[in-house]
C-alpha cells in the first residue's frame, strides 16, 4: 500500500491542526504528502542513483534541508543515548525542500514521517524520540471529520 496515513497514531509528532484539517485518505490516489504519519515521499539523492529510502536504510533518518545544525545534533546525541540506528540525510534540492515544507524531517524505519518542523519542540528532541517510540504522555481521542482520532494530549 503506497501513500497509507498513519493518522491517530499516539506515536507521531503531528503537525498544529493536522488532525482536524486533514484531508481523508483514499486507497486509489497516492499524492506526495511529508506530514508526520504519512509516508516520506521518495526520490533520487545523488548522481550515482541512491533513494531516499537506500539512503535511510531500516534506520531512522532525519532529513535536514537548512537551517541550523542544533535540531541535527539533539537528534543525534539523543539517538546515540539510546542506542537506535540513525541516519543523517543533508539535502540541498529545493524543490524537495519545498515538497518537505520543513528544515529538518524525523522518518521512521518504516519510512513514515514522525515529526517535522524548524525548530524543536521546547520539550526537545528527547520528547520527540519518546513520543515517536510509545514513551509518550497520555493519549486522548478527538473527533476528526467524524472520524475518531487518537493524539497525544502536550
Amino acid at each position: 500500500m503506497f501513500g497509507g496515513e498513519q493518522l491517530g497514531s499516539g506515536v507521531l509528532w503531528y503537525d498544529q491542526n493536522q488532525l482536524t484539517e486533514e484531508t481523508p485518505w483514499h486507497p486509489d490516489r497516492y499524492e506526495d504528502d511529508p506530514r508526520p504519519g504519512h509516508r516520506a515521499p521518495d526520490g533520487y539523492v545523488d548522481p550515482w542513483g541512491d533513494t531516499l529510502y537506500d539512503r535511510i536504510g531500516n534506520a531512522f533518518g532525519l532529513l535536514v534541508f537548512g537551517g541550523g545544525r542544533e535540531v541535527e545534533r539533539a537528534f543525534v546525541a539523543e539517538a546515540g543515548g539510546r542506542g537506535l540506528p540513525f541516519t543523517v540525510v543533508h539535502l540541498t534540492d529545493e524543490p524537495a525542500r519545498r515538497l518537505y515544507g520543513a528544515d529538518h524531517v524525523l522518518v521512521r524505519p518504516d519510512q513514515h514521517v514522525a515529526w517535522r518542523g524548524g525548530q524543536l519542540p521546547p520539550a526537545g528532541a528527547g520528547a520527540v524520540l519518546d513520543r515517536v517510540l510509545g514513551h509518550a504522555a497520555p493519549t486522548t481521542t478527538v473527533a476528526t471529520k467524524g472520524v475518531p482520532h487518537v493524539h497525544a494530549v502536550r
